[in-house]
């Protein structure tokens, strides 16, 4: 069973990916923060990892196209 996500807390996650992406695997963490404000949701995202300058390009791209859809989808009528 998911528990909901409440305003306030942090939800991380730790993960060490295998996959062939372009670089040597290393420990990552995401973090994100759901906050109140007002009428609105604020997501303050956080992704770490020793990554080399091309990895940190393709991760800024990606979570920007992911964030991006799901603001569209939460603006939708």
């Amino acid at each position: 069973m998911t528990e909901p996500i409440e305003f306030g807390r942090r939800v991380a996650h730790t993960l060490h990916l295998g996959a062939p992406m372009g670089y040597d695997p290393v420990d990552e963490r995401i973090e994100i923060d759901l906050l109140e404000d007002g009428p609105v949701t604020v997501v303050r995202f956080r992704h770490d990892g020793d990554f080399g300058a091309g990895a940190r390009a393709g991760h800024v791209e990606g979570w920007g196209n992911v964030l991006g859809t799901l603001q569209k989808l939460v603006e939708s009528p």
